[in-house]
């Protein structure tokens, strides 16, 4: 879902943004937040987001045993090995600036969890929000524990960020932090708006897993003011939440929708602060 919310970020963009917005976000959304802090091009051509495509599609090429086998001998000695956390680091590295920690200084806030003590402990946990980055690299380093998923990243459980263990911001049962008066945007909606009525292109099925995945990682219930639901034709599906990745054209359906989110909520409602 991590083009929904480029489609989305983009236009927010090209709205117009104020110079004193304050962004936050955990897991996907905090590079969303961080590009938008950053004022960097989220357009589906951007130099970050097909940079994205070309490390999130190489990632697939060295995973896939069928692809594996298909590669050359030259081509495995220089590839090597690329997960998840490699297709990240490395656009980000690309197409960051070297100025980006001053770029977005008192402008950023982004969401990790203490991965101390014993597994069963993090979902009871707050989100620690990082306001403050040193240089690049150290916003690159506090991405990667945002986004850190046990064991799918790069194999370890956990991310060591500035000699500390985390994992993904998202794991405490928050999708995004909870600023107050901002104007909140989230791949799942509230669990109260999964229903039938509101979701017309999901199954029940789908809508039933949709209000417990809503209520699971919205623990506090904080209002979302835009989601992909808001277009009634939208379906998701596994391929979405998988480690796994999906087609080019999918991602580009995605980041469409996420475009076309934005003016249904443009149009319905509006906010100071954006997040």
């Amino acid at each position: 879902m991590a083009c929904w919310m480029h489609g989305f970020c983009a236009e927010l963009q090209r709205s117009g943004l104020r110079d004193d917005t304050v962004f936050a976000g955990a897991s996907g959304g905090a590079f969303a937040a961080t590009l938008l802090a950053a004022g960097i091009d989220q357009s589906w051509d951007s130099e970050y987001v097909q940079c994205l495509m070309e490390n999130v599609e190489k990632y697939e090429r060295l995973r896939n045993p069928i692809l594996k086998s298909e590669r050359t001998e030259k081509s495995k000695e220089s590839e090597g090995t690329f997960t998840i956390k490699d297709a990240l680091m490395h656009t980000l590295a690309s197409t960051l600036p070297d100025d980006v920690a001053a770029r977005v200084s008192g402008k950023l806030q982004v969401a990790v969890v203490d991965a101390s003590g014993p597994m069963s402990s993090w979902y009871t946990k707050s989100p620690v929000l990082i306001r403050d980055f040193a240089d690049k690299q150290d916003l690159m380093s506090t991405l990667a524990a945002s986004s850190h998923i046990p064991y799918t990243m790069d194999g370890k459980a956990k991310a060591v960020f500035r000699g500390e263990e985390y994992i993904d911001g998202s794991l405490s049962g928050q999708l995004f932090p909870y600023l107050p008066g901002a104007m909140n945007v989230c791949v799942y909606p509230t669990k109260e708006y999964c229903t039938t009525e509101h979701m017309p292109a999901q199954g029940m099925l789908s809508v039933y897993l949709a209000r417990m995945v809503s209520g699971w990682m919205n623990k506090q219930q904080v209002p979302v003011h835009a989601h992909p639901f808001l277009l009634p034709s939208f379906q998701n599906s596994t391929a979405d939440f998988t480690a796994g990745v999906v087609p080019r054209e999918i991602h580009h359906e995605r980041y469409r929708e996420g475009c076309q989110a934005f003016h249904l909520w443009d149009r319905s409602q509006g906010c100071e602060e954006t997040r």
